[in-house]
């Protein structure tokens, strides 16, 4: 992405001008590339104010690019992208006078606390930096995040208005129906960064108790000492091939989160919408997140209890069981992403959530 790339050229005035701010390590993030394409669907013109480097000196960059872009654009308003916390205070200090959004998606200091992700350092700095958080949400004219249960959460914990805060589904980076040309056998695809909610421990437990001859399970991320054997895993793999090549030739898709932690009922993945897109069935938990989203099991998905690895092989056995009904499945799942998670689903949740700042 290029900084202070404007859409506006060529666009009358009148169309509210949006300037999207970004200083995260992963510029190409999924939440950034659906916002940017959900606003644009719309009637909208965007200023991206988005760092070209990853390191720490990022921050400097955008500010500097924040400056230029409120002189030489003069943005209606501003949204600030996800993992913004590090930079925010600077960015209201700058964008004063206008209406500052603020794309939280998930609590940093929740999935220290509840999620422990650092251990019990991460709990401890969490609970410090948790006040520091509820300035931030408080401060801004309006919070975006991912899930009704997230937008819950956050209303609840952070005592901010329910209707300040706006669920704004992931979207996915390619919304193309590729071909299927699914290969020999059963092709299960999980990927993922092996945090807990992901629940790496229920699909290593489901892959030993599933011997099966037309079974493949591919498997990306972790460490091959961390995998069981007979599968085919590779610790990395460009997101564009997984898109283009891994989905297109998969039986089902691991869409998870199959952890039992708090977070896990709260979340649909990016993975999810992902196969979703590409017209993969896809197995997820059965969580209030997904059944709020509009998953259904069996009609648009297939669905597993949380945790339970015994439940994740049930599931997954009917699946390998019905293939016609697994088909239809992943039409349906299409249909799903194209009602809930497409550019214009979102570009409309964000137009409502604009308009009423």
């Amino acid at each position: 992405m290029t900084p202070l790339n404007s859409s506006a050229s060529g666009v009358s005035s009148e169309r509210p001008i949006v300037c999207y701010v970004l200083a995260y390590s992963n510029p190409e993030y999924v939440r950034t590339v659906s916002i940017l394409r959900a606003l644009k669907s719309q009637s909208y013109s965007v200023v991206e104010v988005i760092n070209s480097s990853s390191g720490p000196w990022r921050y400097g960059q955008v500010l500097t690019q924040l400056v230029r872009a409120r002189v030489r654009h003069r943005p209606d308003m501003y949204i600030l992208g996800f993992r913004g916390h590090e930079i925010y205070w600077p960015v209201r200090a700058l964008t004063m006078g206008r209406p500052l959004v603020f794309d939280c998606l998930l609590s940093a200091t929740e999935s220290l606390v509840a999620e422990r992700k650092f251990g019990r350092a991460g709990q401890l700095a969490g609970a410090v930096l948790r006040p520091i958080e509820r300035l931030i949400l408080r401060s801004a004219s309006a919070v975006l995040t991912d899930t009704e249960q997230h937008r819950q959460l956050l209303s609840e914990r952070f005592a901010i208005p329910a209707a300040k805060v706006h669920a704004i589904p992931i979207g996915a980076f390619q919304d193309d129906l590729l071909p299927r040309a699914s290969g020999p056998g059963f092709r299960l695809l999980f990927y993922a960064t092996m945090i807990p909610l992901h629940g790496m421990d229920v699909v290593r437990e489901a892959i030993q108790a599933l011997e099966h001859d037309d079974v493949v399970w591919r498997v990306i991320g972790g460490q091959p000492q961390e995998m069981p054997p007979r599968i085919d895993h590779a610790a990395w793999v460009e997101l564009s091939d997984i898109v283009n090549v891994e989905i297109p030739i998969a039986s089902l898709g691991m869409g998870g989160p199959f952890g039992g932690t708090e977070q896990a009922s709260r979340v649909v993945t990016g993975k999810t919408v992902q196969f979703l897109a590409g017209g993969l069935p896809v197995l997820v938990a059965r969580t209030p997140a997904h059944q709020s989203a509009g998953f259904v099991d069996r009609v648009n998905c297939v669905m597993c209890t949380p945790g339970d690895a015994q439940s994740m092989l049930d599931s997954i056995q009917w699946a390998m069981k019905n293939p016609e009904a697994l088909a239809v499945i992943g039409e349906e799942g299409r249909k799903l992403y194209d009602r809930n998670f497409s550019d214009a689903a979102l570009g409309s949740a964000l137009t409502e959530a604009l308009t009423a700042l």
